[in-house]
């Protein structure tokens, strides 16, 4: 019997893996020591769940698999070096029991499977009890099979889990986006379904002055147009590190190779953007990010990548004179920011837009893990001055107002006109005192382009009103903020 007769099974080969494997287990071993060390160096808590239980788990898996090899090894070395004396029973369970250890040493999928059902991967509440920090080191410490597998299998935990790795969150969302995608199909087809059913019964059925299948045909091409938007997402494989359907909806998309890059800007928008009107050409929310992408990649020689963070639900209009909106998704900024890498120094640029100031202004408050903080077109930011941003150490505060930009004038109650103005003469009293700097208190705040908050700020050449900053010279001195350029910026005198 020669090993020729056993799929190529070799018993020094068999072993040689087997060592292998032990190897390995000592390694993991060793991870979960330095991360136990890392965390302790840190003083991050391990929020009753430390990587270590996945480690001894991954650990125990491979103790298992050498044994499994050596058990296999053995069976068959015997197999080959029967005694000829052997009964012929002996020699069938022999040559038996190898085919058996043979033909299923090298079968991959049989890993996966075991990756799948593995008994100590984290739950949802697991990881929802960690940190950034916490999340990174747990995938960290994962072989890769393991972490795709809890993307495919947990993918509505994968895709908006902060720290996680970005390919992991790619994956798990274009998995929602599919499952988003069959979700709009199935509702169109109940609603044809309902809609020829109240046909058959009541075919003059109408609410108000309009017939039921109108609406229902409105509906219906609604929902096709954004299926057909989903599926040219997948199709073009976008970065998204976040989607979530509910209510006016959640997106956060990337530009560029996050990963590699050495600096990043985070791009947060104001009023009116949602889920809908996301993907909008011109002047829409993403472009804003995709431009500044291209701005800063030609303007400089450091890996750069933009991110399009839509990640809280934006005011509607009148609503945004409150800070609920902000209050709202302050903690999601804070915590998507800590997670954007948590283990590494890459220089962080966060570019507000109009409310969206008002947001990154609650987030500085308590500390923001930027470098850089931008306020455009800005309604106040809830800071009095640029001093109480607190950033990392060396950090810098930027303003920008673009030439009639109507949010200049969004004044506060306190610079209203005096009493003593007849009604005829208010346009003439902000014409005089506001149209050309614009107010110092605004509606959120002092204005982060007086004198008196602090901020550098910027130049907005060729830019006008409230939607044009990442155009002409606005995007200029923006990609070069996000390249660390800053003797380069254009600065108001």
């Amino acid at each position: 019997m020669t090993a020729a007769g056993f799929v190529g099974a070799d018993p020094a080969g068999l072993h040689g893996l087997a060592d292998l494997s032990e190897q390995y287990a000592f390694r993991v071993r060793t991870v979960g020591i330095e991360v136990v060390r890392a965390l302790n160096r840190s003083n991050v808590a391990a929020a009753g769940t430390s990587p270590g239980w996945l480690l001894a788990g991954i650990e125990r898996d491979l103790a298992e698999m050498t044994n499994e090899l050596r058990w296999r090894a053995r069976a068959v070395a015997d197999a080959q070096n029967i005694p000829v004396d052997s009964s012929w029973s002996s020699r069938w369970f022999l040559r038996a029991r190898a085919e058996f250890a043979a033909l299923g040493v090298f079968e991959t999928g049989r890993c996966f499977d075991s990756y799948l059902s593995f008994p100590t991967r984290p739950s949802g509440a697991e990881f929802g009890a960690m940190t950034p920090v916490q999340v990174s080191l747990a995938f960290g410490s994962m072989a890769p099979s393991l972490a795709t597998a809890i993307a495919r299998s947990s993918p509505e935990l994968v895709g908006s889990l902060d720290g996680a790795p970005p390919e992991m969150r790619y994956l798990a969302n274009r998995l929602l986006i599919e499952s988003e995608i069959h979700r709009l199909q199935t509702q169109i087809v109940e609603m044809k379904a309902s809609r020829g059913l109240l046909g058959w019964f009541d075919p003059d059925h109408r609410i108000g002055l309009l017939q039921v299948s109108s609406l229902t045909d409105a509906v219906v091409d609604r929902l096709e147009d954004q299926i057909a938007e989903y599926r040219r997402w997948v199709r073009e494989d976008r970065q998204i590190l976040l989607f979530d359907p509910v209510g006016d909806g959640r997106v956060v998309e990337v530009f560029g190779d996050l990963g590699a890059a050495s600096r990043i800007a985070v791009v947060v928008p104001g009023i009116g953007n949602q889920l809908t009107n996301f993907n909008h050409g011109e002047g829409g929310f993403r472009q804003n990010a995709a431009q500044l992408y291209a701005a800063a990649s030609d303007v400089g020689e450091a890996e750069v990548a933009t991110i399009a963070w839509l990640g809280y639900d934006t005011p509607d209009g009148i609503d945004a004179v409150l800070k609920d909106a902000a209050r709202q998704g302050a903690t999601s900024l804070r915590t998507f920011l800590e997670g954007i890498d948590p283990q590494s120094d890459r220089n962080v640029t966060v570019v507000a837009h109009s409310y969206g100031s008002v947001l990154a202004g609650l987030v500085a408050k308590s500390g923001i893990e930027a470098d850089n903080l931008v306020f455009v077109g800005s309604p106040g930011t809830t800071l009095d001055r640029a001093d109480d941003a607190n950033l990392r150490p060396g950090g810098r505060v930027w303003a920008a107002l673009a030439s009639n930009d109507p949010i200049g004038v969004a004044v506060s109650p306190q610079e209203l006109p005096p009493v003593w103005v007849p009604p005829p003469l208010v346009p003439v009293w902000f014409m005089f005192h506001l149209a050309e700097d614009g107010a110092e208190q605004l509606w959120h705040g002092i204005g982060p382009t007086a004198d008196e908050f602090g901020a550098l700020r910027i130049t907005t050449d060729g830019s006008s009103g409230h939607s044009d900053y990442f155009e002409a010279g606005s995007l200029a001195n923006l990609a070069r903020i996000t390249q660390g350029l800053y003797g380069e910026v254009g600065l108001v005198d």
